[in-house]
């Protein structure tokens, strides 16, 4: 008797487990890129709290290693308070022995991170007590430096770190949440399968998102001037003297 009922149990199991798997794999692939910003975490939370039906997501924070500090404590703190897991990561140009990816240093690789061992500025890791360069110092000693005529470094830091980190998971064709507002809007791509719910499904405009924030129990703990990378180069200048 024991065991007939220990085999049909499993067999239940075994047919939830295959009904979860399949609804899984009717869900549309969504990548949420995380910018650590005001605007981008809310679109996260919206996202998170009204679209489980229709996506299986993946949370991504490419770290640069000069965001300033309050931009990595908000990120941190929206993955604990919220309860949503962000992969953190970090581009890569060399290899462990110091070795190019690509001939002429384009080519990148992800390296996977967390709050406490992710590169910042200033840049002595609080776990290994030890200096290192950040991924951003990686790339300018193999690419100089970015400029308004070669403005490479999202590209290199982020974007092409992001596609790394989901090659690695082996997704493809899958859709790209990016947070852009319905009053920003002449920031949106026609690149397919980016999607902009706050310009769209969710429109929101600056005020409403500062007024959101406001209701909350933290908030990002940055000055609005200082973006969220120490000294880029895109700020006005007299923000950066």
């Amino acid at each position: 008797m024991g065991r007939f009922w220990i085999s049909r149990c499993a067999g239940i199991l075994s047919m939830a487990t295959q009904l979860y798997n399949n609804i899984k794999m009717a869900k549309k692939k969504l990548l949420i890129s995380f910018s650590g910003g005001r605007t981008s975490a809310y679109m996260l939370h919206w996202l998170w709290n009204n679209k489980q039906d229709e996506f299986d997501m993946t949370v991504v924070f490419a770290n640069t290693g000069l965001e300033v500090s309050g931009t990595l404590e908000f990120v941190h703190r929206v993955e604990t308070e919220w309860k949503i897991p962000i992969v953190w990561i970090e581009s890569r140009h060399r290899d462990k022995d110091g070795n190019l990816f690509s001939e002429r240093g384009w080519g990148i690789r992800h390296q996977v991170v967390s709050y406490e061992t992710a590169a910042k500025f200033p840049k002595k890791n609080p776990v290994t007590e030890k200096w290192s360069w950040t991924p951003f110092e990686e790339m300018i000693s193999v690419l100089g430096i970015p400029t308004t005529n070669a403005p490479f470094c999202s590209e290199q830091l982020k974007t092409r770190a992001i596609k790394s980190y989901m090659s690695s998971i082996k997704w493809k064709g899958h859709y790209v949440a990016i947070g852009i507002r319905s009053d920003e809007s002449s920031r949106i791509s026609n690149k397919k399968k980016y999607v902009y719910p706050l310009a769209t499904e969710n429109p929101m405009k600056k005020l409403e998102i500062l007024s959101w924030w406001a209701s909350q129990d933290f908030d990002l703990d940055i000055h609005e001037d200082d973006g969220n990378c120490n000294n880029c180069w895109k700020k006005n200048m007299n923000l950066l003297m």
